[in-house]
């Protein structure tokens, strides 16, 4: 999906971009530069907080693992050499 994400992301830059140059003339000019905009903003938005969540999540289990004094990722107990 973020590929496909990544793609759709430069086809609305590229549409921002023709209509800013290209459509010098035309009353949609205006409408599909800021919705393309909008949507390659959203798109930008969205990855930014896919993966700034994704580290949160990481970090909360960590964190978890460390107050139960397990392994998560074993699900083992953790044991102190002697």
């Amino acid at each position: 999906m973020g590929k496909i994400l990544e793609i759709i992301g430069l086809l609305l830059i590229a549409g921002t971009f023709y209509s800013f140059v290209g459509m010098t003339e035309s009353d949609l000019r205006w409408p599909v530069f800021w919705i393309c905009a909008g949507g390659a903003l959203t798109i930008i938005v969205y990855s930014y907080f896919k993966g700034s969540m994704a580290k949160q999540t990481s970090e909360w289990w960590k964190g978890l693992g460390d107050e139960l004094e397990m392994d998560i990722e074993t699900l083992s107990y953790k044991t102190k050499d002697p």
